[in-house]
């Protein structure tokens, strides 16, 4: 945060997810008037398809020297034009890749660069350092949990704003419990949240996740264009022609967003048709009809002109399995004692706007309440500006975990377990059985004038800090 807490003009938040990115801010004086006042870019577009977005894809260009060149359907785009060869390399000149921390840092300077240029040119006049980022430099950094952001989101919305919710019905009536699941791109995260007296969230269950976000449902739909013409066919594609196979996931998630589960008859989606009839001739041998006639779907897939036209029913089977893995989780966290007495369920992030996701979780619980807000894809960026203005939100948390500090003392065969017994440079000692997180180093200028430290960690926010003392002294290090 600025130099005193107060001095922040504006709250900025950057969503880095595994498949979408964006950012959401709102300025200091209006969230005290109007806390739901956030803006969000709602104009990502794809391109030349009809694709807008309320994020943009987690995807970074760099150039020669690994510097950025573009970030989300830009670098997708440009990526896709600059006629990829196959025998290009995507490391660097020893054969490693970019390191991780690298592509993160760079992917999130792109979205901080392009919130200040949305600033330049409203004129609002505020620079960096004005900024209260829920995510950037140290002195300016808050990290808000997700599940939290989307659950402070919901405690502002009105009822006509939660689809699902009765006439009247309010989630910041003391003592409501509920459910938050955050179904994103790559993953679901679902965490328990009981609303407290004073207006603060205490978190009631620990947080559970899976790999089972939208992209999973992407990941069948390439399987069924699999068994039609080959995998190595689609790889080639992928690898030959990007740009027909962006077209292709983009009109993949057009539909994905669209279908609902009463949908009957066929469903019309536009393919690369040329390309696809060229890979067709050169790899199979046969054009792209034959191609489908030959395949296990021949009866439930048809071409009209550069469309493919499916039956509804085959569109969402392909759903099935990540709708499947994604109850599993939930009727986990139901077994839980603390979760048995939850009535309402949150569903909130890109994935949430699918229906027939909505559709299937609402058939399972079917005596709770399910929740999707307005515009659920924004839910978590706009709840952490929230967070930003107000980080004392949360009253409390569950950890996940036990945290201490690993010590290994002598071993003493009578007041210890056998099973952590080890030997280390020949003496015997107790081991904790503890996994290894990291450590700590602290700058003290004269160490031969310390003989005792006293370390104390601190738990309560979303990060774990510690600050170190010399006992009966001032405070070292924090």
């Amino acid at each position: 945060m600025a130099e005193k807490e107060s001095d922040y003009l504006l709250v900025a938040a950057i969503d880095f997810g595994t498949t979408y990115s964006g950012y959401a801010f709102s300025m200091r004086d209006t969230y005290k008037t109007d806390p739901l006042k956030i803006h969000a870019n709602q104009a990502w577009n794809a391109g030349g398809r009809q694709l807008l977005s309320l994020k943009t894809p987690t995807c970074l260009l760099l150039n020669s020297n690994k510097d950025l060149d573009s970030f989300g359907y830009e670098a997708e785009n440009k990526y896709a034009e600059m006629n990829v060869k196959c025998d290009m390399a995507l490391e660097d000149i020893t054969g490693k890749p970019v390191p991780a921390i690298d592509v993160f840092a760079l992917s999130i300077k792109a979205l901080v660069k392009h919130l200040m240029d949305s600033l330049e040119t409203r004129g609002t006049g505020v620079k960096t350092n004005d900024i209260q980022w829920a995510g950037i430099e140290k002195d300016h950094l808050l990290i808000s949990l997700e599940p939290e952001a989307a659950s402070i989101y919901c405690q502002h919305l009105p009822t006509e704003k939660l689809n699902g919710a009765e006439s009247g019905f309010t989630m910041s009536k003391i003592g409501t419990k509920y459910m938050i699941v955050d179904l994103g791109g790559g993953t679901v995260d679902i965490t328990v949240h009981e609303k407290m007296a004073g207006g603060g969230l205490k978190e009631t269950s620990r947080p559970t996740g899976g790999d089972c976000g939208g992209t999973s449902v992407d990941a069948e739909f390439i399987q069924l264009l699999a068994k039609i013409f080959g995998a190595p066919l689609i790889h080639t594609m992928k690898r030959e022609q990007p740009e027909a196979y962006l077209d292709l996931i983009r009109e993949f998630e057009t539909v994905k967003r669209t279908i609902t589960p009463s949908k009957q008859g066929k469903v019309n989606m536009a393919i690369p048709y040329t390309t696809i009839d060229a890979l067709c001739k050169k790899h199979l041998k046969e054009d792209l009809s034959t191609a489908l006639l030959a395949s296990p779907y021949a009866n439930s897939i048809s071409i009209r002109g550069d469309k493919m036209r499916f039956d509804a029913d085959l569109l969402k089977n392909i759903f099935n399995k990540t709708i499947k893995n994604i109850l599993a989780l939930l009727q986990e966290i139901f077994t839980r004692k603390e979760s048995e007495s939850v009535k309402l369920i949150l569903l909130v992030g890109g994935f949430a706007e699918c229906s027939i996701v909505q559709s299937e979780i609402r058939k399972t619980v079917l005596h709770r309440r399910v929740i999707v807000p307005e515009e659920s894809g924004l839910t978590v960026l706009k709840g952490a500006v929230l967070f930003g203005h107000n980080s004392n939100a949360i009253d409390s948390r569950k950890i996940r975990v036990t945290y201490g500090i690993s010590h290994d003392p002598q071993f003493d065969p009578k007041h210890h377990d056998q099973q952590h017994f080890v030997e280390e440079n020949g003496k015997k000692r107790y081991e904790d059985g503890c996994t290894l997180l990291g450590g700590a180093k602290i700058k003290i200028s004269d160490p031969s004038e310390i003989q005792d430290l006293e370390v104390e960690f601190m738990f309560g926010k979303t990060e774990m800090s510690l600050i170190a003392r010399e006992k009966n002294q001032e405070t070292l290090a924090n």
